[in-house]
C-alpha cells in the first residue's frame, strides 16, 4: 500500500510531530508492506517555532528526511484554502501509482488510532473515498452551541446533514480527475461530500487536542462554515427560490383577502394579520436575496471550474 497524509498545520508544530511518529507506528504495525509519506502544510507560513525545531531534525534523520515533506503556501487562505493549495502542488507527485492520500487534522483531534479503520473500509470495498463523521468530542459550549446551530441552517438551506471534517481517506487517481475537472476550488471538506464517488463513511469521536488550545479565530471559523455551503450553492439556489414563490403567493393571498375584507366586509381583522403580511413579506424578500447569491455563486464557481478544467486539458 502507498499512503501519503497530508497534515495541515497551524501553530501546532509540538502535536505535529507526536502525530507524525504515532502515524507511522500505527500504519507500519497494521499494514507491515505498506510504503508510508508525509506531506505537511505549514498554515504559519514558517512562524511556527516548533514546526521548525522539528523541520531541522527531519533534515538530519535518516529515516525521517525522505519520508516527510514540508510544503508552505504563498499566503494565508486558512484551513481550507491551505488544503487546496496543497492538492494542486502536490497530484502530480502521488498519482504515480494507484496510492492512497490521507488527509487529516495535525492538533490529535483526528486520532492516528481510527486512521486503519478508514482504511480497512477503503480496501475492502473499492471504494473511492472514506471519511469520518464526527462523533462525540469535547469543546466549549460556545463551539458546540455554533457548531449545532450551523448544522440546523446547513440542513435547512441544503436539504442534507451537515458532516464537514477534514478526516479522509481518498484515492489517488479518483482524486486528480476531480481535480483535472475543475473540483476542489473552495471547499475540500464540502466538496468531498458533495461529489459524486464510490464512497462510505465511519463514525469516529474527536478525540482531545494534544497540546495547546486551537489558534483558529472566530472569523477563520465561520469562513470554514461558509466554505462547506459554496459547494451546495445550486441546491440552495433552487430551494430558496421554491421557498421565494411559496411566500411571495402566501403575502400575495393574504393582503388580497385582507384588503377584500377591510372594503367589502364590517368583519374586523386582528392586528396580528398586519404582522404576518410583513413577516411573509420580508421572508420572502430575503429569499430572494439568498437566491440571488447563490445564483451568482453558481455562476463563479461553474466559470472556475471550466477554467480550471481548460487549462488541465492543455497540460
Amino acid at each position: 500500500m502507498d499512503l501519503t497524509v497530508l497534515l495541515p498545520t497551524y501553530l501546532d508544530g509540538m502535536s505535529l510531530r507526536d502525530i507524525v511518529v504515532k502515524l507511522d507506528k500505527v500504519i507500519r504495525d497494521r499494514y507491515v508492506r505498506s510504503k508510508l509519506k508525509f506531506i505537511v502544510i505549514d498554515e504559519s507560513l514558517g512562524s511556527d517555532d516548533n514546526l521548525n525545531i522539528f523541520i531541522h531534525e527531519i533534515k538530519k534523520s535518516q529515516l525521517w528526511k525522505n519520508r516527510v515533506e514540508v510544503l508552505t503556501p504563498p499566503y494565508r487562505s486558512g484551513n481550507q484554502g491551505a488544503i487546496l493549495w496543497a492538492l494542486r502542488t502536490i497530484n502530480w507527485k502521488v498519482s504515480k501509482a494507484d496510492s492512497i492520500l490521507a488527509v487529516m487534522d495535525s492538533d490529535g483531534e483526528d486520532n492516528p488510532d481510527d486512521l486503519p479503520i478508514l482504511l480497512d473500509k477503503f480496501l475492502e470495498n473499492r471504494l473511492d473515498v472514506v471519511y469520518a463523521i464526527r462523533g462525540k468530542r469535547k469543546a466549549s459550549f460556545s463551539f458546540k452551541f455554533g457548531r449545532y446551530m450551523f448544522s440546523k441552517l446547513f440542513r435547512i438551506l441544503t436539504g442534507k446533514q451537515f458532516e464537514g471534517g477534514n478526516f479522509s481517506v481518498i484515492r489517488t487517481k479518483w482524486l486528480v480527475e476531480c481535480l483535472k475537472l475543475g473540483n476542489f476550488t473552495n471547499s475540500f471538506a464540502g466538496e468531498l461530500i458533495s461529489i459524486a464517488a464510490k464512497k462510505a463513511s465511519v463514525k469516529c469521536d474527536r478525540s482531545p487536542r494534544w497540546d495547546g488550545t486551537s489558534k483558529t479565530s472566530l472569523s477563520g471559523l465561520i469562513t470554514f462554515g461558509f466554505r462547506q455551503l459554496i459547494p451546495w450553492s445550486e441546491i440552495i439556489a433552487v430551494r430558496s427560490f421554491i421557498f421565494f414563490i411559496a411566500s411571495s403567493t402566501f403575502s400575495a393571498c393574504t393582503s388580497i383577502m385582507v384588503f377584500l375584507l377591510k372594503i367589502y366586509s364590517d368583519f374586523s381583522t386582528p392586528a396580528w394579520t398586519t404582522l404576518i403580511v410583513g413577516f411573509s413579506v420580508l421572508a420572502g424578500f430575503l429569499t430572494f436575496l439568498l437566491f440571488i447569491v447563490s445564483l451568482v455563486l453558481v455562476v463563479q464557481v461553474d466559470a472556475t471550474k471550466r477554467m480550471i478544467h481548460s487549462v488541465e486539458s492543455t497540460k
